[in-house]
């Protein structure tokens, strides 16, 4: 279903989690559904959902966690249309952790984010994995579904993200390994849409050590 859990603000960009870990050490986050989740708030404020955050600098392995609906659309959704100065986002996995994380086997399925407008330089967004710093091993993962209706035109670049995007990948850190994930129906459902709808992005600020990127299966981007 949706909106079984329903969080109401009135306040401008109000974080929803679905799981959060800030920590240090080793961490296991393993086995978690996560869905039914409507974040609500005035129509020109936005609200950014988070399936599972993470931060800190740990050792981690985020495994076999379901993060929406295999078959229920919206399973997870920001409702606020937002406005030009208020982005909104939503995130099936979201990684800032400056350690190890290997991400494994998820599913992330039918997130969605109603913001129709975006400003010039920062997009609202749905981006199914998103990851910042650290090393990290994204192996195995299913995204799709992912759906956005958002009048942002500018071109892609790392800076300046596109507001569909299946897995995201930007650090200082080299040596990731990004394969065997299936990504598609990624999609921006407005009418006069002109900008980006992304897959897969990777890029290292480095480049000193070889990274993987391969066997993945991206599809169905619109």
């Amino acid at each position: 279903g949706t909106g079984s859990i329903k969080v109401t603000g009135g306040t401008n960009t109000q974080a929803v989690y679905g799981v959060k870990i800030a920590n240090n050490g080793v961490v296991n986050c393993s086995n978690n559904n996560i869905g039914s989740i409507s974040g609500i708030t005035l129509s020109t404020n936005s609200t950014n959902l988070y399936g599972i955050h993470l931060s800190g600098n740990f050792i981690g392995e985020i495994k076999n966690n379901t993060i929406g609906s295999e078959t229920t659309a919206s399973s997870i959704s920001a409702s606020s249309p937002s406005n030009a100065t208020n982005p909104q986002s939503v995130y099936g996995i979201f990684s800032s952790n400056n350690g190890t994380t290997n991400i494994l086997e998820n599913n992330i399925y039918n997130l969605y984010n109603a913001a129709s407008t975006a400003n010039t330089y920062l997009p609202s967004s749905v981006i199914g994995i998103y990851v910042d710093e650290g090393t990290n091993d994204i192996n195995g993962n299913i995204v799709r579904n992912l759906s956005i209706s958002s009048t942002f035109t500018s071109a892609f670049t790392s800076d300046l993200m596109s507001a569909s995007i299946g897995v995201y990948v930007n650090t200082d850190n080299d040596s990731q390994t990004i394969r065997k994930n299936e990504i598609y129906n990624i999609s921006n459902e407005y009418n006069s849409f002109t900008g980006s709808v992304v897959g897969l992005f990777y890029k290292s600020s480095t480049g000193a050590s070889p990274s993987s990127v391969n066997s993945n299966f991206i599809h169905s981007l619109s």
